[in-house]
């Protein structure tokens, strides 16, 4: 059994039995409606619509073109879903901004100096970049010795400003 292509779109008898002509749009019939004059003409199944002239010029809200127009949808479709996904990652990214951040580059700083200058020695200290600024929260740092020694430091933090304190984590 073979596909039969869906008819063009235009009028034809209407299929619920009226006297009058019924709008295809090429893929389901519309509600526009149209009275017929002159000749009559039998009612119309899905099968016998392909067959069936078009007898009067389109309604004014027909389209031109039924796939353009189911294309056109589409496309129309996937910009205000693209639209809905940009406005929850901005307003992901607004919460996320709103958070105060701590920036860990002078705590590196500060205890890479505190270290050096009790042990004499360069000292690099790593931590994690950003992170959450709060009073009593805590991270922790590598610490590096240029004598070959590592450690691990927690930093705590003492308000939402960047004062901290730090101790030494003992080795296990």
């Amino acid at each position: 059994m073979t596909d039969t292509p869906a008819p063009a779109p235009g009028w034809y008898p209407d299929p619920s039995g009226s006297a009058g002509l019924r709008w295809w749009d090429g893929e389901r019939w519309t509600d526009d409606t149209h009275a017929l004059t002159g000749e009559a003409v039998g009612s119309a199944t899905p099968g016998s619509v392909a067959t069936a002239p078009a007898l009067v010029a389109p309604p004014a809200t027909a389209p031109a073109v039924g796939r353009q127009d189911q294309h056109r949808g589409k496309a129309v479709a996937l910009v205000a879903a693209f639209l809905v996904i940009a406005i929850l990652a901005v307003a992901v990214l607004v919460v996320g901004l709103g958070r105060t951040r701590l920036t860990t580059a002078d705590v590196e700083a500060q205890i890479a100096d505190a270290i050096a200058n009790e042990l004499g020695l360069a000292t690099t200290v790593t931590c994690p970049d950003v992170v959450d600024a709060g009073k009593g929260l805590s991270f922790t740092c590598d610490v590096k010795v240029s004598d070959g020694k590592t450690a691990t430091v927690k930093v705590t933090q003492n308000d939402n400003a960047g004062n901290v304190t730090w101790d030494v984590v003992p080795a296990q």
